[in-house]
């Protein structure tokens, strides 16, 4: 059963975009110089900011949106409910979108924002999670939640057993 569509007010929707502009030239991006914020908006109502963090291993690289998610899981968030993104031109990728649909309380909404400074222009696009990552994989399949109380429960890793 598809997730129903969620949305936000204009003006929750504009502070979720403020916080991702406020962070963006945080970002540590010295190779290529492409700076990116992000913010998500936590099921508390909390909105959580992150930035793109690069390393000269591509493979080390975070980018925005999921340190925004990681930074959101610090702080006990385990659902987001929006998701504002502030770069010169492009929307979150697929990593990016993975890791938003594991935490996405339904289809929920992503603004694009395409920040030009040097122009001085902008341009907001609004999409879904689902239209960026549809047929995707989510843990609907898997009871986490049976399984996180029974780790809390029993805190011990399992055991190897001798060969």
């Amino acid at each position: 059963m598809p997730r129903k569509s969620a949305d936000i007010s204009p003006a929750l929707r504009n502070k979720l975009i403020a916080a991702a502009k406020r962070v963006r030239f945080n970002a540590f991006a010295p190779y290529s110089r492409y700076y990116v914020g992000s913010a998500v908006l936590g099921g508390s109502g909390r909105i959580h900011a992150g930035v793109n963090v690069e390393s000269p291993s591509l493979i080390s690289h975070v980018c925005a949106e999921r340190n925004a998610i990681f930074s959101a899981i610090t702080q006990g968030e385990r659902e987001i409910l929006a998701v504002a993104t502030v770069c010169t031109s492009s929307v979150s990728c697929g990593s990016c979108r993975q890791m938003i649909r594991e935490f996405a309380r339904g289809d929920i909404p992503i603004f694009a924002v395409y920040h030009d400074v040097e122009r001085g222009t902008e341009r907001m696009v609004r999409t879904t999670i689902g239209r960026l990552l549809p047929e995707s994989h989510t843990g609907d399949k898997f009871d986490w939640k049976k399984r996180t109380q029974q780790d809390a429960a029993d805190p011990k890793p399992p055991r190897r057993r001798a060969k």
